[in-house]
């Protein structure tokens, strides 16, 4: 698209240039912190949520997380108001959101309302672009990364005419249409790869290869038939040594001579090893709880209860965090690759949803594993097994991982149009 006749700059770092003809006014002069608590109607509002997808009303019929017993310093939501988190900037998931729906919201936000509602819309926008790129670092202050609120107010925002404003908003919407639509396709797309790889590997652990092999009923409900010629194994019963938790510390140290300290953070969603999250601890302190070549850990808390990590590194020191349980598979029994993929079928899913335990945060102890059902083949065709999926399964993963890519190029192509437009560096007029 065309840009503007002229820019002059905006004496802000965070903006930049604006076109010529736009102004810049304070935010105190653009909208005011409404500060009006429900006090006792608590129980007539909405409860809302700041997240990722925007601001959203909350299930209090099937609530997740936890709920305050008392909503007397919650906020007043009209619709159409601005919601700001103006602390912990870079770690929340977002830092604006709109209102669509008169509500409440925790006090620790701040609501803003604008005294031109016209231009409602437009800043919320431009704050949206600003956070996608955490452009107000030079703002914060503190160790929470805290906007304070006079500094907030002080700060000039580009105003454009307002029938430019409206016609910027439309031409956003129409383009976060156009390309949330296309990422909720590939995200679909990435749905069904997954679910065929799932499918893939279950198939192949529980009943082999040969599609004509003979069938029998385990007797468990969490695997139907298994391969009439496999025996099947409780976990405990193929391992080296007892399966355990590792140490119960913390670690902010980063010494590249102390073993490395594998946490369930530190294992992405494809069960690798991430680069990025290097921590250690103190050789003296890794005295029982060393991870070897071809050992697995599994998450024993939280959300990533059952995530899985194989480990094949051969150079260097390793150990592992109490919220990680190791395996370590006794070799002349069952090949660890086979093992890996079994952590990924529905039949071990579905052993761990059966007996996770749920009361204030998910945990699945290391005596729960030890107990885990293990469809077991010879370890010739568990090798065969374990060949076949390693060839379909990089073939999968490298379409998962060409879909996922894509899907990062429309968010930046989707942030790059919202900052353009609400900066003025396109003329959508």
């Amino acid at each position: 698209m065309k840009r503007h006749a002229g820019y002059k700059d905006s004496g802000q770092s965070w903006v930049g240039e604006i076109p010529s003809h736009w102004e810049l006014k304070p935010n105190r002069s653009l909208f005011w912190d409404v500060g009006k608590t429900v006090e006792n109607e608590g129980e007539g509002f909405l409860l809302l949520s700041l997240t990722q997808n925007g601001l959203i009303p909350r299930d209090m019929e099937n609530p997740s997380g936890k709920f305050p017993s008392d909503f007397s310093t919650y906020q007043k939501v009209a619709k159409g108001d601005l919601v700001f988190c103006l602390f912990d900037v870079d770690e929340t998931p977002r830092t604006v959101g709109i209102a669509s729906h008169d509500g409440m919201i925790t006090g620790a936000y701040t609501v803003m309302r604008c005294y031109d509602d016209s231009y409602a819309k437009y800043l919320y926008w431009f704050y949206l672009s600003l956070d996608e790129a955490k452009r107000l670092k030079p703002l914060y202050r503190g160790l929470r990364k805290v906007v304070p609120a006079e500094t907030f107010r002080s700060i000039k925002s580009p105003i454009p005419p307002r029938d430019e404003a409206s016609k910027i908003c439309n031409y956003i919407e129409s383009q976060v249409d156009s390309m949330n639509k296309a990422i909720a396709s590939q995200g679909r797309m990435i749905e069904l790869l997954k679910e065929r790889r799932s499918s893939i590997i279950t198939q192949a652990v529980t009943k082999g290869l040969d599609p004509k092999a003979k069938m029998k009923d385990s007797g468990v409900p969490w695997l139907p038939e298994v391969n009439a010629e496999w025996a099947y194994s409780p976990l405990k019963s193929l391992v080296c040594i007892p399966i355990q938790n590792g140490l119960g510390e913390s670690s902010s140290r980063s010494d590249p001579n102390d073993p490395r300290y594998i946490r369930i953070t530190d294992i992405d969603s494809n069960g690798r090893l991430r680069v990025d999250t290097f921590s250690s601890v103190p050789r003296e302190d890794c005295v029982g709880s060393y991870v070897a070549h071809k050992d697995l850990l599994f998450a024993a808390v939280g959300g990533t209860v059952g995530k899985s990590y194989l480990h094949l590194e051969k150079d260097g020191d390793y150990c592992y965090a109490g919220y990680l349980v190791r395996v370590r598979p006794d070799v002349c029994k069952i090949e660890p690759a086979f093992l890996k993929f079994w952590a990924e079928s529905r039949c071990f899913w579905s052993q761990v949803e059966a007996n996770l335990v749920k009361v204030t945060i998910e945990n699945f102890s290391a005596s729960r594993y030890s107990r885990l059902f293990v469809p077991l083949p010879s370890l010739e065709k568990q090798q065969e097994i374990v060949r076949f999926l390693k060839k379909i399964c990089e073939d999968l993963d490298s379409a998962i991982t060409s879909q996922e890519c894509l899907i990062e190029l429309l968010k930046e192509r989707r942030s790059a149009i919202i900052t353009q437009a609400v900066t003025g560096q396109i003329d959508v007029r």
